[in-house]
This record gives structure tokens, sequence and C-alpha cells, in this order.
């Protein structure tokens, strides 16, 4: 080892060689023009240091940029987030005073004496000024917190919005207010007989707004409707913008992006938030440059504080060369020339830095540097080995993953479409073992008309390595059909070219979704089939009614003159064939969920105990009837003319699949609907029910046939034989009470139908039957009001003639003009239910209210449109079904006349 580098010329040598190494020396003249001064590394490390402060400076630029954007961005989300509460907050109190407004007893009062009437409006929330208005019904201002003089004129008759705000609330913005003429939002609540309306003045509710709520420098507010086109409040220079458009400004083009410019071009750092309950849109928005002013100040203060640190840099790098220089030039001189025999070098130790002086004494290190070297080769193999036996068990976790992924995956060759990998859940959900797999392609998988799309898929593959696609429909090894979902990626296996397969069964999925296309289609054609059903009842009113009047005149005739006899038969035929139109238009009703009701709380077991007679006979001898009945059923509140009706068209559709005989089981049970049970089958809800099961073993149905079944006019049977509204007409009951009816059904094994009708907990019902054979009058005065001119006048002549003085209105308007300018008393009010203009329950109440001891009577054909989700009517609400015969109209007016207490308006 080498302890005096100047003992010898192999010393000077190594020692020459070293410091060339470390570059702090040059070669001699020779390598003089390849190697660097001293004063050149320092100049590098000095420029190294400028150009790393340069960087940091410009990153701690962007970051503060960055982060004042941010904390821009935050302020102007909790600003939108606390104007929009604070806009939510403002018209939850507008429509909670509309509301109580709504129920106030008084409205009645203020129709009437609308001088006696004072409202008021105050700020609410951020909406310092507006209106409120009741109107009545064609949209003339009855009070306003204007002062009486606003209530004078025809304030917002003609207005589009008037109609709809008859029957429900309304929310619409923006709306120019036509006796302002300001932009206002427009909140509307339907009255006993008029409107209650609230207008928010627009343009007021920016700076309201901003008035309100504090906020950073800069900050402005937009608010927006919910589709963003247009402009419902802004902060500032409101008069401009206020209900105007903005679907053509970079404001609402770029509105997915948090900078850009407002609609006064202004750019900004927007966030958003959303008006509960409205779908308004809150936008607060912050002045980007005044957000990121403090960023380039800071930015400034940093460049001076580094061009500073720079300048002390360049003093000190400049006294540290002159320090380290000196004695290396000395010791690379005294290499050169080698030590003078028997005397000392010439370079003094105690000048030179403590790294020169060490110099020589590194070589003595040099061989452990060496060993300390092949130690580290050794490490370093051996973390090779490591990383090689970690990404093998890397592997076996991921082959693990695949095997036991809760999903079945397969993997196929994209060439040959063979399936040379899977998982065991693809076995067990398709029943193939796992060498059965492996021994396919993806077309055994497929039914042979699917196998072409799947073709064209997977020549498409290649332009997307990611894809999700279905429902597809595999086979599985039992011959099962199920529908799957299918996430695939393109993946190299073992040297291959293959595509990942992840399957999820959506078989159940898909049945879920038929099954609530095929109750929407129902209910549409619901819809179709009541509306029909209700005008024909009118024409049938008028036909009936006619032909009974024109009846009586032949048998008067043909008391005299035989001649009349076959034009009397004639008419007889009319009315059959009118009766038995009736009878399909209630079967029509029945099925559109629109047949007007009478609810009984009954015992379904005493239903089925009552009609087993007559169900009886309708089977006939051949088909044996059982019955499964529960002891203590709840009790279900249905009409018991509808059960009846139920149970006779589900033994005559059993009757009819059974020509050779079979069994017809009736059942009753208590079921209690949870969570599960309910969410499988769409309209029913969780709550205790009665079920009532009707099963035959017959022919049964396939599934094309069971889809439809409960359509109305469709039927299997020959031309003459079945009307097709058996099954329709049990949907629209069961629907209509509540519950829900499904049909299960398999070709030759037989068909199940069962019902699901909701318990109750009302006590029995207990109803009143008028005296029938107390149909004349006495003299009573009658308010007929009918659209219709046919059944208005039938109406008419039948109370007429039967000692009933008539007044008659054909519409709702011109029957509260009549009631209102009579002078005598009135003491039967019967109105149709569905009038145009005003409903006949609007009429009830009006004239109720203006005239207490009139007794209220009403005719419909349907009466749901008028309750809405009330299922059937008020239990001393009296009512009579069009079309109606005399003696029913007159037992009617009787029992609605009974005792002299007004009748409830329902």
């Amino acid at each position: 080892m080498l302890c005096d580098p100047y003992g010898s010329q192999a010393g000077s040598r190594v020692i020459a060689a070293l410091l060339r190494n470390f570059g702090w020396v040059s070669a001699g003249r020779s390598r003089s023009r390849r190697s660097l001064p001293l004063r050149a590394y320092f100049a590098g490390l000095l420029l190294l240091f400028a150009l790393s402060a340069l960087v940091g400076i410009i990153y701690v630029r962007d970051e503060s940029r960055e982060d004042a954007r941010s904390q821009a961005l935050t302020e102007a989300a909790f600003a939108a987030k606390s104007a929009s509460k604070v806009i939510g907050d403002g018209v939850g109190i507008l429509q909670g005073a509309l509301g109580t407004l709504a129920s106030n007893p008084g409205i009645a009062g203020v129709l009437a004496h609308p001088s006696q009437c004072e409202l008021s409006f105050s700020q609410v929330g951020p909406f310092p000024t507006g209106h409120i208005d009741i109107l009545r019904p064609d949209g003339a201002v009855v009070c306003s917190s204007r002062g009486r003089d606003a209530a004078r004129g025809a304030g917002y008759a003609g207005q589009s919005w008037v109609p709809s705000a008859r029957s429900k609330p309304l929310e619409l913005a923006p709306v120019t207010d036509p006796v302002t003429g300001q932009p206002v939002a427009l909140f509307t609540v339907p009255l006993h007989g008029a409107i209650a309306a609230a207008f928010i003045d627009l343009r007021a509710a920016g700076p309201g707004l901003a008035a309100q709520l504090a906020g950073p420098k800069g900050l402005r507010y937009v608010v927006t409707s919910a589709d963003g086109t247009r402009v419902l409040a802004r902060s500032t220079d409101p008069s401009r913008w206020v209900g105007s458009s903005i679907a053509d400004t970079a404001f609402y083009r770029e509105r997915n992006e948090s900078e850009r410019p407002d609609v006064g071009g202004t750019t900004r750092l927007f966030a958003g938030a959303i008006v509960p309950g409205l779908g308004w849109r809150v936008y607060a928005g912050v002045d980007r440059d005044v957000a990121l002013a403090s960023a380039g100040n800071l930015f400034d203060h940093q460049l001076l504080i580094i061009l500073a640190a720079l300048a002390l840099l360049l003093v000190a790098t400049i006294l540290l060369q002159r320090r380290i220089a000196s004695p290396i030039a000395q010791l690379s001189a005294a290499v050169r020339r080698g030590p003078p025999s028997g005397t000392a070098p010439a370079v003094a130790a105690s000048h030179a830095p403590a790294e020169v002086v060490e110099l020589a004494e590194g070589f003595d290190a040099l061989g452990a540097t060496v060993e300390s070297e092949l130690a580290d080769r050794e490490r370093a193999e051996e973390a090779a080995r490591t990383a090689e036996r970690e990404a093998n068990e890397t592997a076996e976790a991921y082959r693990m993953l695949f095997e036991n992924y809760p999903q079945p995956m397969w993997i196929y060759d994209e060439r040959t479409l063979a399936i040379f990998e899977v998982n065991g859940s693809a076995v067990e959900h398709y029943g193939y073992s796992r060498e059965e797999f492996l021994a396919m392609t993806i077309k055994d998988l497929r039914p042979a008309e699917d196998v072409p799309r799947l073709l064209e898929s997977v020549a498409g593959a290649d332009t997307r390595p990611r894809d999700v696609s279905g429902p597809w429909r595999h086979l599985k090894r039992d011959g099962t059909m199920i529908e799957v979902e299918i996430l695939s990626h393109t993946v190299d296996f073992r040297g291959r070219r293959g595509r990942l397969i992840v399957v999820t069964d959506v078989t159940e999925r898909q049945r879920m979704q038929r099954q609530l296309d095929q109750v929407q289609r129902l209910e549409s054609l619901g819809q179709l089939a009541g509306g029909v059903a209700h005008d024909f009842n009118n024409l049938l009113g008028v036909i009936l009614n006619y032909a009974a009047f024109v009846g009586e005149e032949l048998t008067d005739a043909a008391d005299g003159d035989e001649r009349w006899a076959p034009v009397r038969s004639d008419v007889e035929q009319i009315q059959q064939a009118a009766r038995r139109a009736t009878e399909l238009t209630h079967q029509l009703l029945a099925f559109a969920r629109r047949e007007v009701i009478h609810p009984e709380v009954m015992d379904l077991n005493h239903a089925v105990a009552d009609t087993r007679m007559l169900l009886r006979r309708s089977l006939g001898e051949h088909i044996e009837l059982n019955t499964v009945l529960e002891e203590k059923l709840w009790p279900v509140l249905t009409d018991p003319g509808q059960i009846e009706q139920i149970l006779v068209n589900l033994a005559v559709n059993a009757r009819d699949a059974m020509p050779g005989g079979g069994t017809l089981l009736i059942e009753t049970a208590n079921i209690d609907v949870d969570e599960s049970y309910a969410s499988a089958r769409p309209g029913l809800t969780p709550g205790r029910y009665v079920r009532l099961r009707v099963s035959d073993n017959g022919v049964g149905m396939d599934a094309s046939t069971l889809e439809h079944a409960f359509e109305p006019f469709y039927t299997t049977k020959p031309k003459g034989e079945g009307t097709g509204l058996g099954l329709a007409t049990i949907y629209g009951i069961v629907t209509q009470a509540g519950g829900s009816a499904r049909l299960y059904s398999e070709p030759g094994l037989g068909t199940t139908c069962t019902v699901m009708l909701p318990a109750t907990d009302q006590g029995p019902s207990k109803r009143t039957q008028s005296d029938l054979h107390d149909v004349f009058g006495r003299g009573e005065k009658v308010l007929v009001v009918e659209d219709e001119d046919g059944i208005r006048e039938v109406a008419r002549r039948i109370l007429a003639r039967r000692g009933y003085e008539v007044l008659t209105a054909a519409s709702g308007p011109d029957a509260v003009e009549l009631a209102r300018t009579h002078e005598g008393s009135i003491d039967l009010l019967i109105t149709d239910l569905i009038m145009p203009r005003m409903m006949g329950k609007e009429v009830a109440e009006t004239i109720a209210a203006m005239r207490p001891a009139t007794h209220i009577m009403y005719m419909s054909g349907y009466a749901h449109p008028i309750l809405g989700s009330v299922e059937g009517l008020p239990a001393d609400t009296i009512l009579i079904e069009k079309p109606f015969t005399e003696r029913a109209l007159l037992a009617k007016v009787r029992e609605a006349l009974g005792d002299g207490t007004p009748s409830r308006t329902g």
C-alpha cells in the first residue's frame, strides 16, 4: 500500500492519473486542449444553479397560479352553492305562502267579494320585488299585492299558462309579465275555483343575490334556465341580460369549462350549482386576472431573491476557486517533476485543502473499493433473482384472480375463435367441463342464427381494444338460453393474440325490462281505450234514452193499432244492442281504470263462496271446481261486483281452455310483500296483500300469447266466440284497486292467474240504498250541467216529465252564472265530471259556496281524471254512471234529495 505519495516514480504516476481522472489537472501539452480549467467547472456549477433556480421560479410561479386558481374556483363553488340554497329557500318560502293561500277556506269569499281581499309582497330571500295575485280561471285578477286598482281589467286573460294553472302548480321562468312588462319567474297554485300566482322580478334578483351574499373581490353571479340557454338573473347589468338567450355566446358554448368568458365578455373562473326543485343553474364567477394577481406578485418577489442569491454565489465561487486552484497547481507541478532525491516535496500540505492531502491516502482504500464493488455486484445479482421470483408470484396472483373471479371469463384466439383458457365461474355457470370448453370455439356458445352477428362483431374488434356489447344470447350445456352482456379486452397470452371476455348474465334484468315495457304498453292502451269508451258512453246514453222515449210512444200506438207492433220490436232490438254496447264500454273502462267503482270492505272468501253456484253453472259438469281458502283472510277494499266479474271471467277462460274436462282451483292467502318480492314485479309496492289465485290444467299459452294476453281485443278464440276483453278487464280492475295481476302458463300444462289486492284495516262498509219506488218529483228545482247536447236534453226531458222543474247549462261558467243570477232556490245540482273550460267538481264547489243548501250529484262515464290518486269515490258522494236509464236517473235524484241535507261536493 502507498503511504507516501512522493516515495517513488510509480507513486507519482498513480497520483497524476488520479488527479486527471478527477479533472483537477491536465495531462500535459498533448491533452491541454481537451481539458477544461477549474474555473470553467465553477462557472458550469454557477450556471447549473442559475438554471435550477429559474426552473424552481417557474415551477413556483405555475404552482402559485394554480393554487390561486383553485382557491378562486373553491370560493366560486361555495358562492354558487350558497346562492342556489338562498334561491331555493326563497322560492320554497314563496311556494309555502302560495300553498297556505291555496288551503285557505276563505278563497270562495274572496272570489265573491274581491274588494275585501288584501295581499302584500315583501322581500323573499334574494327577490326584493314582485307581486302576488289571485286570478279567476280565465286569468282576470281578483286580488293583487300591487293594490286594488291592479285587480281591475283582464289581467292575464289569454296567457298560455292560465289553462294549465287551473289544475296543477306551475313553475315558469323567464316569463314576460304582461302587466308590468318585466321578465319574471312565475309560480302558481290552483285554488278552489281560482289561481294563486306569484311573480318575481328577475331583474332585481341578481343584485339582490349579490347584496345578500358576501364573496371575494370580482365575484359575479349569473342564473340561467335549466337548459342553460336563457339568463334568469345577473348581478351586474341585469336590465340588458335578464330574459335574453345566451345560446350563441361563448359562456354557453364553453359551459363545461371552468375558465370562460361571461355573458359580458370578461374571462372568469366559474363554478355552478343546481337550484333544488327548480333545475335553475347558478354560476358564480371570479375575475381571472384579479384571482391570479397575487401569484404574479409572489413571482416578482421570488425573482429578486434568486438574483441576490446568484450575486452572493458568484462572489463565493471566485474566492473558493482561488483557494483551491493554487495548491492543486503546485501539486501538479511536483507530480510532473518527481520528488528530488533525499528531499521533501515542494508542496506545503498545510496550504492545500483536505481533499488534496487525502488524495494519496485514497490509494490505500483502492483494494477495499474493488472488494466493495464485487460485493455490490453480488447484491445486484441477488436482487435480480428476487425480482424474477416476485414476477412469478405476481403472475400466479393474476392467475388466481382469473380463476376465482365470480363472473364467467375466458380467453379466445382472435384468428381461430378457439377458447384456450377459461375460469371456474364459467365452468360452473355454463355447465361445460373445462376440457369441453377448451375444445370449443365461441361460435359453439351461440344459437346458429346469432353466428353471423358474432362474426361481424369479431371482425371489427381490431378497432376496439376495449369493448362492451350486448345483450347476446348464450347456450348453456343443458340447452338453456340466457342473455348476457360482454366486456372484452385485447390481450397477449402465451405468445398468442387473444381476447379476454368477462360475461355478465342479464337474463333476469332483461325479463324485468320486458315486464316493464308490457306495463307501459298496457297503460298507453288503457288511456286510448278509456277515452274511446267515455265518448261512446255519451252516444249510448242518447241512443238508450231516446229509444226508450220512442218505445213508450210505440207501446201506446201498438195498443190501438197492431201495425206498430213490428216497429216496437225493432226499437227493442236497438235498445238491446245499445245495452250490449254499454257492457263492452264498461269492460273497456275497467281495463283503463276509468270505471266508476263503489268500493266496500269485504272478505274474498265470502265472494268466492257467493259466486260458487254461478261458477258451477258457467263451468259445466265436465270440470271439477276446488277451493283452498285461508281461514282468517285479511279484508280488502274493492268493488264486490268487480270481484265477481274477475272470478267469472277467469272461470270462462278456464272452461274454454279445458274442452275435454279438467280441474279449476281457486285459492286465497295472506301475503306480506317485502322489498325483494316487490322489486321483481313492476307496479307492486311492499305491504300486506290478499292473494287470489285461479289455476287450470288446460291447454295453456305460449310465450307470444302470454305477452299480449292482457291487451284489449286480443284473443286466440275463433271469431264470434270472444271479445278479447276478459283478461284486459281483470287487469284494469286489479290495477285500479292498487294491486297487480300476473299470468303464468306453459303449453299443455295449464294457466295460473295470480291477483294481489292490498289488505285494509278499515271496518265493514255501510252503504245506504235509496227508495227505488219513490221516483217522482215534487216540484224540486234541478240544475243540469252537461256539455253534450244530447245527454243534457235527455236528462231535462226525463226530469221534466216526472215532476221536476229543470234548469240547464252547457258549461261550467254558464252554470255558475245561472246559479248567481237565479232568484229562486236550486234544490239539486247535477253536473258532468269532465267538461271543457271548467270541471264538474269545480262547478260543484263554486255553487256550493254560493248556495250551501243545494244538494250535489255527479254524472260521468269515469271519474279517475277528476279524483286524481283517490281510488273510487267517497262513500257519501252521489254519482250516476253514463249511459243511464230513466229509472236509474230518477232513483239517484231521489237519493240525492233524500233527507234534505246538502250532499258533499266530493
